[in-house]
Protein backbone atom coordinates (compact mmCIF):
# COMPACT_ATOMS: atom_id res chain seq x y z
CA UNK A 1 0.00 0.00 0.00
CA UNK A 2 1.23 3.43 -0.87
CA UNK A 3 0.41 6.60 0.42
CA UNK A 4 0.33 9.57 -1.49
CA UNK A 5 -1.37 12.35 -0.30
CA UNK A 6 -0.05 14.79 1.69
CA UNK A 7 -0.74 18.86 2.90
CA UNK A 8 1.23 21.53 3.28
CA UNK A 9 0.47 24.78 5.71
CA UNK A 10 1.91 28.22 5.44
CA UNK A 11 0.87 31.77 6.64
CA UNK A 12 2.20 33.68 3.08
CA UNK A 13 1.76 32.94 -0.36
CA UNK A 14 5.26 33.05 -0.63
CA UNK A 15 6.27 30.21 1.87
CA UNK A 16 3.58 28.12 0.12
CA UNK A 17 5.59 28.23 -3.23
CA UNK A 18 8.56 27.38 -1.58
CA UNK A 19 7.20 24.27 0.39
CA UNK A 20 5.81 23.15 -2.66
CA UNK A 21 9.11 23.82 -4.46
CA UNK A 22 10.97 21.80 -1.91
CA UNK A 23 8.31 19.53 -1.68
CA UNK A 24 8.69 18.86 -6.00
CA UNK A 25 12.93 18.97 -4.93
CA UNK A 26 12.16 16.17 -2.18
CA UNK A 27 9.65 13.74 -4.02
CA UNK A 28 12.52 13.55 -7.28
CA UNK A 29 14.64 12.38 -5.24
CA UNK A 30 12.68 9.33 -4.86
CA UNK A 31 11.28 8.84 -7.82
CA UNK A 32 7.96 10.73 -7.15
CA UNK A 33 6.60 12.80 -9.09
CA UNK A 34 4.04 15.53 -8.56
CA UNK A 35 1.25 16.15 -10.76
CA UNK A 36 -0.46 19.64 -11.13
CA UNK A 37 -3.69 18.26 -12.54
CA UNK A 38 -4.47 16.49 -9.48
CA UNK A 39 -2.91 18.81 -6.86
CA UNK A 40 -5.09 21.22 -5.12
CA UNK A 41 -4.86 24.75 -3.27
CA UNK A 42 -7.32 25.53 -0.45
CA UNK A 43 -6.67 28.45 1.22
CA UNK A 44 -8.17 28.52 4.84
CA UNK A 45 -8.77 32.30 6.01
CA UNK A 46 -11.85 34.42 7.87
CA UNK A 47 -10.87 36.11 4.73
CA UNK A 48 -12.97 35.46 1.33
CA UNK A 49 -11.85 35.87 -2.02
CA UNK A 50 -8.54 35.09 -1.40
CA UNK A 51 -6.50 33.46 -4.60
CA UNK A 52 -3.11 31.88 -4.49
CA UNK A 53 -1.13 31.36 -7.45
CA UNK A 54 0.88 28.08 -7.56
CA UNK A 55 2.31 26.93 -10.63
CA UNK A 56 4.21 23.71 -11.75
CA UNK A 57 5.74 22.73 -14.97
CA UNK A 58 3.85 25.19 -16.54
CA UNK A 59 0.52 24.54 -15.19
CA UNK A 60 -1.57 25.97 -12.43
CA UNK A 61 -2.59 24.31 -9.16
CA UNK A 62 -6.34 24.35 -9.12
CA UNK A 63 -7.70 26.49 -6.18
CA UNK A 64 -11.06 24.55 -4.61
CA UNK A 65 -13.43 25.52 -1.52
CA UNK A 66 -13.65 21.69 -0.69
CA UNK A 67 -12.29 18.45 -1.29
CA UNK A 68 -12.24 14.91 0.10
CA UNK A 69 -8.68 14.15 1.45
CA UNK A 70 -8.16 10.53 3.37
CA UNK A 71 -11.56 9.36 2.91
CA UNK A 72 -13.42 12.77 4.57
CA UNK A 73 -14.22 15.43 3.33
CA UNK A 74 -13.12 19.27 4.04
CA UNK A 75 -14.38 22.31 3.51
CA UNK A 76 -12.88 25.93 4.43
CA UNK A 77 -16.23 26.52 6.24
CA UNK A 78 -15.80 23.64 8.11
CA UNK A 79 -11.97 24.19 8.87
CA UNK A 80 -12.56 27.99 9.91
CA UNK A 81 -16.12 29.12 10.73
CA UNK A 82 -17.26 32.65 9.84
CA UNK A 83 -16.91 34.95 12.40
CA UNK A 84 -20.26 35.74 14.06
CA UNK A 85 -21.53 38.96 14.03
CA UNK A 86 -22.25 41.13 16.92
CA UNK A 87 -26.23 41.75 17.50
Amino acid sequence: MTQDDTTLLASTQERIRKFFEDLVQESARYNMYINAQKSKIMVVSRQDNISVQVDHEGESLEQVHDFKFLGSYKSQMEIVPKKLEDA
